[in-house]
Formats: structure tokens, sequence, C-alpha cells
């Protein structure tokens, strides 16, 4: 696309970090672990409450808000060039993600988000996306405050007995099973919460409440243009920025010293949207400074690669944590898992810089692109001539 909007892709690429570090949680100690109930070392705690504060439940709605977004500039950019069927080539997108989705979840990582996107981005598409403003931030309001109501006193229990049986039997399969055991565990062992059929029904239809919000605002946002070229916006920017930083870590941090539904309703159900502004904006505003626009330029180049960032993601994770690689779940702690994700993310920021430099998009970018638009992309970068070169060439 021409004229990328950079600040979008630099705001990927750290959305990714911010999922890779709450993932690790998931990684580590699987799906269905609560650390809160778990005996940890002091710097283990304090790593949890961090990751819990700054990533945990934070990263993915900006990760939604930037998918949102992102589907409204590629709706006004086909505009732009008389592609009025829009909704075929967004169909062959969500379709291309959700198959990826599907396979990754099962035949790599439980923990995909992939799937979930394509359903609600087909959602967005039918439902919303050609809404005016007004009608998503009323959408977005209602969504955000049932959303908000139904993490009242929701705060987690300690598991029971059974619940601890599975735990104990994931992690047995986990770190010993083979490829093979471990595909088969997620597939078919479901902790025991699933076998009450009328909470699953109840969680099918309060899901969408919890999951909307970020995807609407992003909508929102992106059709008010308000981001489309920050400068011309910095005053208001700059409020968001402040009120965010204040809302998003207060709320977050508050459950530490106040144990009130109250206080767990305010902090699960404004706190991850307030961070996500937070980390929008502060986004936005590093990009109009020269010397910040040279330090996320990495960023930007991760986050043009982030499906095949993400999904490398899962396959280096998998390998290190389970059975059938180097069996590390539950053995190394949060602190060293924090570690381990920042160095992880450091390589991905080197190879990303160093394959922008060779190739336009990334193997999964090239072949979403191709079913997207049914058509081959250019994948390599033409190499340029040398003066001296070009002169030898026969005409």
């Amino acid at each position: 696309m021409n004229n990328r909007i950079v600040w979008l892709d630099q705001a990927r690429g750290f959305a990714l970090l911010g999922i890779l570090l709450a993932n690790m949680l998931l990684f580590q100690y699987g799906m269905w672990e609560d650390l809160t109930f778990r005996p940890l070392n002091w710097y283990d705690r304090a790593a949890f409450e961090w990751t819990n504060i700054f990533a945990v439940h934070s990263f993915m709605p900006l990760f939604a808000f930037l998918f949102a977004f992102g589907m409204v500039i590629m709706k006004d950019h086909m505009n732009q060039k008389g592609n009025s069927k829009f909704r075929r080539v967004f169909f062959r997108r969500f379709l291309f993600l959700g198959i990826v989705g599907y396979l990754h979840g099962t035949y790599i990582w439980d923990g995909d988000i992939l799937l979930s996107y394509s359903v609600i981005g087909l959602i967005l598409l039918f439902l919303f996306l050609n809404r005016k403003p007004k009608t998503l931030l009323v959408w977005f309001i209602i969504f955000m405050a049932l959303s908000t109501l139904l993490t009242y006193g929701g705060a987690p229990e300690a598991p029971d007995q059974e619940m601890k049986n599975f735990l104990e039997q994931s992690q047995q399969i986990m770190q010993y099973g083979s490829y093979q055991e471990i595909v088969d565990h997620r597939v078919n062992d479901l902790p025991p919460i699933f076998n009450d059929t009328g909470l699953l029904v109840v969680m099918l239809i309060i899901m969408p409440f919890f999951s909307f919000p970020p995807f609407l605002l992003g909508l929102y946002v992106a059709k008010k243009r308000w981001l489309h070229k920050p400068e011309n916006h910095l005053k208001g920017i700059k409020k968001a920025f402040w009120l965010s930083l204040f809302l998003g870590f207060s709320l977050k941090s508050l459950t530490l010293i106040w144990d009130e539904p109250i206080v767990y309703m305010l902090s699960e159900g404004i706190g991850p949207l307030a961070l996500t502004v937070f980390y929008i904006t502060s986004i936005v505003l590093l990009a109009q400074s020269r010397a910040w626009k040279k330090m996320l330029k990495p960023f930007g180049a991760l986050g043009r690669l982030s499906l095949s960032n993400y999904l490398m993601q899962s396959v280096i994770m998998t390998t290190i944590f389970y059975g059938y690689g180097l069996g590390l779940y539950g053995r190394i702690g949060v602190l060293a898992g924090i570690c381990l994700a920042f160095a992880c993310y450091a390589v991905q920021l080197i190879i990303s810089v160093w394959w922008l430099k060779h190739f336009k998009m990334g193997l999964f970018e090239w072949l979403w692109r191709g079913v997207t638009h049914l058509k081959v992309p250019e994948l390599r970068r033409k190499r340029r001539m040398l003066p001296e070169q070009s002169n030898q060439v026969k005409v």
C-alpha cells in the first residue's frame, strides 16, 4: 500500500512485544493455570504482577484496535482504486486468516487469536464497517458498559481439587509428552468447567461483549481520521495520552491494594482499554519526533511482518517449553520467562529489519495478500544496479 501510515506498523510491532509477554504465562503454565494461587518466589511474584499490570488483557485490545483501524484504511484504499467489491476481498482475507488460525490453534498452540479475529472481522465487515462514526460510538459505549458490568465480582477463585488434578495432568503431558500426545491433549482434554453445559453457553453468549469494544473503537477512530495525520490533532492526542496514562495504570494497579468487587470491575473492565489508548497515543506522539522516528523504525519492520512473527513466536516458545522440544514447561519461572521473551523479541527485530531489506513482505503476508487479491504478489525486492553496472547492460 502506498503512503503507509508509519505509526500503524510501529504500533503493531510494539503490540507483538506485549502479546508475547502476556502469552509467556500461557506458554509456561498453560491456558488454565492461575498463578495468583500458586506459591512463587518473591521475584517471580513481582514479575507476575508486573506482567498483569503492563501486558495481560492490555495488548490484545491494542492489537484488536489496530486490526479494525487497518480494515478502514484498506477499505478506503480499495475505494480510491474504484474497487466496489470490497466485501469479497475481505471475505477471502478473513477466510484465509481463519484457516491459518485453526491450524495454528490445533497443531501448534491453543492460545491462538487468529481464528477469533477472522470471525470478528466478518462480523465487523457485514454489520459495522459501513456505519457512520456516531453509530459506531454508540455501539462502542453499549458494549463497553456491558463488558465492564459483567466483570463485577468476577475475581478468580482458587481451583477445586478436580481442577488441580487437571492442571497436574496437563503439566505432565506438556513436560514429557510427544508432539502427538500434546496435540491429542489440546484437542480432547478440556478443563472441568466445560462439563457444565449451561456455563459453557453463558460464556459463549457473553464473550462478544468483552471482545468487541476495542474493535469498535478502532473503527470509530479510523473513520474520524484523527490519527491519519496526527500532527493536525496533537492537542487532543496529548489529552488522551495523559488521561489514559492516569486511568490505565491506576486502575490496573488498584487491585493490588484494594480487594473489592467494584474495584475489580473497574480494573478489568476499564483499565485494559485505557492502557490500550495510552500505548497508541504514546507511539503516535513519539513518532512525531525525528530522533524517535529512527528508534521506532525496527518496530515498524517487525509490525509489517506481524502475522509471520506472531506465528514464529508460537513455534519458538512451544519448542522451548513442550516435551517434544526442551521440555521447560513450568520450570524456569516468571522472571526468566520475561527475559526470554525480550531476547526472542530482540532477535525478531533484527531478522525483520534484515528481511525487509531483501523482501517486500513476510512469507505468510505474501500468502495472505495473494489469497486476498487473487494474484501472486511480488516478494523479492529488485536489486538496484550501480551506475557502472547499468552501463554494461546491453540494449
